[in-house]
């Protein structure tokens, strides 16, 4: 949450400095133009030109919403910090929420590999699978690697159909998923990784199964017959696929 602390002081900031260097643009125009008289001219029904007197703002036809902020910068100020703070408590208190909203901001760069890890089959609970898919997802974003982009989503699959329906609604390049033994740690070999491979980057077409001219592997593949430690298989394959994305 720290980093959405951050975010949210930054963009307070940014909001309250465009803010007040805007009101300061606009004071600086009504100086320049009151300097000056804007007369137009006009013909009576005489046959006389006479000089017209210029109209107020409002006269001219423009949108009331630049006048009132023009007029009241210090109100839009409150209400717009307001508005940011009770987003940020909301998302706060909705950490799936700001999840999804950061895996949408991030996913603007179409050419990053979307990772999604979601809760291991461990046959009890699941706590021990959902252990495992949140340790998973933050072991492979601590690589740090700028061009993977990793969610936990804490929704377990029951089977194939609902794994590629979890990865076309998070829009997922790579889903990780399995199984595991309950009471299990992700450091041992005890994981048996299932990924559905599924690109969505600018070379997706050139990814998938049976292209020749680049690395391609089935959407839904079973990496081992025999468990794995996922914590030293899963972050350099991710890493691999990144370079072929």
């Amino acid at each position: 949450m720290e980093n959405l602390l951050l975010i949210i002081g930054l963009a307070a900031v940014i909001i309250l400095t465009a803010l007040v260097g805007w009101r300061f643009w606009q004071r600086r125009q009504a100086k320049q133009q009151s300097k000056v008289i804007d007369m137009k001219a006009a013909e009576a029904s005489d046959g006389t030109v006479v000089a017209q007197q210029p109209q107020p703002d409002g006269e001219h036809g423009s949108s009331w919403v630049p006048g009132f902020i023009r007029h009241h910068p210090i109100l839009v100020t409150v209400v717009v910090l307001l508005a940011v703070l009770a987003l940020g408590s909301w998302l706060q208190t909705n950490p799936s929420a700001f999840a999804d909203m950061q895996a949408w901001l991030l996913r603007s760069n179409t050419n990053e590999l979307t990772v999604v890890v979601v809760p291991f089959d461990d046959g009890n609970d699941g706590q021990t699978g959902r252990n495992i898919g949140e340790e998973l997802a933050q072991t492979l974003d601590a690589s740090r690697d700028p061009r993977m982009v990793v969610t936990f989503v804490d929704q377990r699959p029951a089977n194939e159909a609902e794994v590629l329906a979890l990865a076309e609604a998070n829009r997922a390049d790579v889903l990780i998923w399995g199984s595991v033994p309950s009471g299990e740690t992700l450091n041992r070999p005890t994981l048996q990784p299932r990924l559905v491979y599924a690109p969505n980057g600018v070379y997706a077409p050139n990814a998938l199964a049976g292209y020749r001219g680049r690395f391609a592997m089935p959407m839904h593949l079973q990496l081992t017959q025999s468990p794995v430690n996922g914590a030293v298989v899963l972050p350099p394959l991710m890493s691999m696929l990144t370079n072929y994305h």
